[in-house]
């Protein structure tokens, strides 16, 4: 036997960087890596628009002719009535698809996002509601009118009749021969007007044959108006079964119809509605939406845009304002303290210092100052007083100038109320005023937030 020779390449390797530039690699990698929201889900994004849009196609179908007829009613006395219907229903038609087109998913992210608290939404969405409606009954109407126009409604089909006037002449001329033998019989038989008895008997023998066609003739006549009558009774009572049976068929398919274009319709918003949590769901999967400001980064817009508003609740350290950005920062409040009350010791506590804290009457005393100035920060001092052992409530200034003290509940409502206000102040397109009071009053709840904090 021969010697096996072992290569010393990888074959493995190699095999491997050949499979990684082949196309089946591509697929396979393709198919087992992780897919974002909008990539698992585009395909049906896309059969969702597509969708809407067949759908209101199938609207403008079966709702035209009930529109059309409708507007005819009223315009055919007038010239080019007809080129006039036509016209105008395509142009509403289309006009009030495309708007629930454009406007029914922003509407439906409004419903979402909202629900029914603002008027406008509640009065779009019975813009909304109209339009829909109308779609509605004349597109059940129209299917109808569709199915009549199309359909081949059955055709009376009529009975071979018995001829009666070819019957008539065929006997006629049978009674006109044997009339005119009897009249040859008599001129050529009779004498001075008369005929003997041998003569007379033929004469009203020929005279009989006469007679007795015209009753077999009308015998025959009568006898074929009635199968004549017969057989348009029986044709009559047929086609009026087949239509019985085409009106039933025809309702039938116009209820069909009907119902596939109410079909449609709430398909179209189903499509609207999947096409829309589409949107949110992508937009969630990289939070840009719902994602509340940071704190921090509003307690620096409040320190940028209002800054002299914080000096001046902070030039007295007794002072009851209870203005927004108060306790912007705990450096601003400390740096505060050891500027004014510079030979005061520093407080052990290292939480945000309480704006509504009582400071003790040896602290005041260790700095010197005017009567008057000790007189109205002493009566600030009483008026401030708060039991320091509260843990589960701060301080907060009422519009009235009355102190409420508010639990962690309270403050978590208010901050959840002002960052709902706030978005809707950013959706709405509100004025840049209102947005920012709106910031600084959802700041100034957080930072009560962080003194409840502080206290446990």
């Amino acid at each position: 036997m021969g010697k096996f020779i072992l290569s010393n390449e990888d074959v493995f390797d190699e095999k491997r960087n050949q499979f990684e530039q082949s196309k089946e690699y591509e697929r396979i990698y393709e198919s087992l890596r992780p897919k974002t929201y909008e990539e698992r889900n585009f395909f049906k994004k896309q059969m969702a628009k597509y969708a809407s849009w067949g759908s209101q196609i199938i609207s403008i179908i079966t709702e035209f002719s009930a529109i059309y007829f409708f507007m005819y009613g009223f315009l055919y006395k007038l010239p080019y009535s007809e080129i006039i219907s036509t016209v105008f229903t395509l142009i509403f038609s289309i006009c009030k698809e495309l708007y629930q087109q454009k406007y029914a998913p922003e509407i439906m992210k409004d419903i979402i996002k909202y629900g029914f608290k603002y008027k406008r939404i509640v009065l779009d969405s019975i813009w909304i509601l109209v339009l829909t409606t109308i779609s509605v009954f004349a597109s059940f109407s129209g299917s109808f009118n569709i199915v009549e126009v199309v359909g081949n409604p059955p055709v009376t089909q009529d009975p071979k009749l018995i001829n009666i006037s070819e019957l008539e002449n065929r006997y006629q001329s049978q009674i006109q021969t044997a009339d005119l033998d009897a009249k040859e019989y008599f001129k050529k038989r009779s004498y001075k007007g008369k005929l003997n008895d041998k003569y007379a008997e033929t004469y009203n023998n020929l005279l009989n044959q006469k007679i007795a066609l015209q009753s077999e003739m009308l015998d025959k006549i009568n006898l074929a108006e009635k199968k004549n009558e017969q057989l348009i009774s029986s044709a009559t009572k047929k086609h009026e079964e087949a239509m019985q049976n085409y009106n039933k068929e025809a309702y039938r398919k116009g209820t069909n119809l009907g119902l596939v274009s109410i079909g449609a319709q709430f398909f179209f918003f189903l499509c609207i509605h999947y096409r829309v949590r589409f949107d949110i769901e992508t937009g969630k999967q990289y939070s840009e939406f719902y994602t509340p400001t940071p704190v921090e980064n509003q307690k620096q817009i409040i320190e940028t845009q209002n800054f002299q508003k914080i000096e001046s609740s902070l030039e007295t350290p007794y002072s009851t304002n209870n203005k927004i950005g108060f306790e912007a920062s705990n450096k601003r409040n400390k740096d505060f303290k050891n500027s004014v009350l510079s030979d005061q010791s520093k407080p052990k506590e290292n939480h945000f210092p309480k704006p509504q804290q009582t400071v003790s009457r040896q602290a005041i005393d260790q700095k010197p100052k005017p009567k008057e100035n000790q007189k109205i920060e002493t009566k600030i001092i009483r008026e401030t007083k708060t039991d320091l052992k509260d843990l589960h409530t701060v301080e907060h200034k009422l519009p009235t100038g009355e102190i409420k003290h508010v639990n962690e509940s309270y403050i978590d409502n208010m901050i959840r109320k002002y960052e709902k206000k706030i978005d809707e102040a950013v959706n709405s397109n509100s004025k840049e005023s209102v947005i920012e009071n709106r910031k600084n009053w959802l700041v100034y709840w957080k930072g009560k937030k962080e003194e409840l904090l502080s206290k446990s």
